[in-house]
């Protein structure tokens, strides 16, 4: 499902975390990813791309941003019938069992709890690709 060419946006007000997930998903083989640090700057790149016809295969995004929360950006893409099956994988400190229920009923594909390693960006990746493949096949 996803290849070393997949196109990943980073979306997360903290450096730090974008620079973790950058050198994991590159120690990977992906090539392409690009960064944004808020949810607004993050649903104008993924609008963009999807207009210049090099849209994005995957998103990672934190929870809590400035001007616009993940969760926030998450419903908004769900709303949109552009990005209704956008991979999209939460990143974050909310490792509340209450917060993973929000963040996927509100239409996120995954969850990750910050810390994390390249070894479980991995397996979320596989699982997330297991998951589509279902949904294609159903």
């Amino acid at each position: 499902m996803f290849s070393k060419n997949s196109r990943i946006l980073l979306i997360d007000d903290f450096e730090l975390t974008r620079v973790t997930l950058k050198i994991g998903l590159t120690n990977l083989g992906f090539k392409h990813l690009d960064e944004a640090d808020d949810g607004d700057v993050a649903l104008k790149k993924i609008t963009d791309a999807y207009a210049a016809g090099t849209p994005f295969d995957l998103v990672f995004c934190d929870w809590n941003m400035p001007t616009m929360t993940g969760i926030e950006l998450v419903k908004r893409l769900r709303k949109d019938n552009r990005f209704v099956r956008l991979p999209l994988i939460m990143v974050t400190a909310e490792a509340d069992r209450a917060n993973v229920i929000e963040a996927l009923v509100a239409g996120a594909t995954d969850y990750v709890v910050k810390p994390f390693d390249a070894d479980i960006i991995s397996k979320k990746i596989d699982l997330v690709a297991r998951k589509l493949a279902q949904q294609k096949s159903a």
